[in-house]
């Protein structure tokens, strides 16, 4: 969720203990303190290669392209969610506001 709208769709499948799926992409823009000032939907999805729990938080990794990227997820109810960029040498951003769809 940007700004109160769907921006972001993450589809988790159970597989082998952990999770697969994807997330589509998207274009994030921070100010100087990690505050999300824009957000647009990107074209395509990155495909979820691997899944941990650490300390109640699901890290996520997605492949996009060459690079891969670490999403940790919060569950903050049965129904939303934090999600934060995650893993080393990346800038902190504000959590994105994330809610389940039936």
């Amino acid at each position: 969720m940007f700004q109160g709208k769907p921006l972001v769709t993450m589809i988790l499948e159970p597989k082998d203990g952990g999770f697969t799926g994807s997330i589509s992409n998207a274009n994030l823009h921070t100010d100087d303190q990690g505050r999300i000032t824009d957000a647009s939907a990107g074209s395509g999805d990155s495909p979820i290669v691997k899944s941990s729990m650490e300390n109640g938080v699901l890290l996520i990794f997605s492949k996009d392209g060459d690079d891969e990227n670490e999403w940790a997820v919060t569950l903050t109810s049965p129904a939303t969610a934090e999600i934060r960029v995650a893993g080393d040498g990346v800038p902190e951003i504000e959590p994105i506001h994330a809610e389940k769809v039936q």
